[in-house]
């Protein structure tokens, strides 16, 4: 089973950018606080009861980016969309 600490931020926040979608954007999306969409890029546990929940608000969250499990663990490179 995947852990926090194998959650790959950069990749998140990398495809969040690239769809254009803004932390706020995010977080209205998965019904989750900026401050947890920041922790599940960047790292960080406080904003969230245990690591079991911050694992399925990272899997939600990649859910909404369209990112596979091993995009999300950092097994492979996400596909980034680029706007026209």
């Amino acid at each position: 089973m995947s852990d926090v600490s194998q959650i790959d931020g950069q990749s998140v926040r990398r495809k969040r950018e690239s769809i254009g979608w803004a932390v706020t954007d995010m977080a209205t999306m998965a019904c989750l606080s900026s401050k947890q969409i920041r922790q599940i890029e960047e790292g960080g546990l406080a904003a969230f009861y245990s690591e079991n929940v911050k694992l399925t608000a990272a899997r939600k969250v990649a859910g909404l980016l369209q990112m596979t499990d091993a995009e999300l663990f950092g097994q492979v490179a996400p596909q980034v969309v680029e706007q026209p």
